[in-house]
């Protein structure tokens, strides 16, 4: 994991801002799956913070594929 992620990850619940950006991560894995598994486990280490954006996103019909939302709800 680059180092910039893997420290957001070590701020937990304080890295809350960087959620939107990181959820935006997951919705379009092609090409880029090893990205969107880094922001699954950073915004499971984000905690509870998260946990509303990942809900939101997985109640989107337009969600191509829930695994990588899954993969980070079950890391909170």
């Amino acid at each position: 994991m680059p180092a910039g992620r893997q420290a957001i990850g070590h701020l937990g619940p304080l890295a809350k801002d960087v959620v939107p950006e990181l959820v935006g991560l997951l919705r379009d894995p092609q090409g880029a799956w090893r990205l969107a598994d880094e922001a699954a486990r950073t915004l499971g280490k984000i905690g509870a913070p998260a946990l509303p954006a990942l809900v939101h996103e997985l109640a989107r019909p337009d969600q191509p594929s829930p695994r990588y939302l899954e993969k980070a709800l079950a890391a909170l």
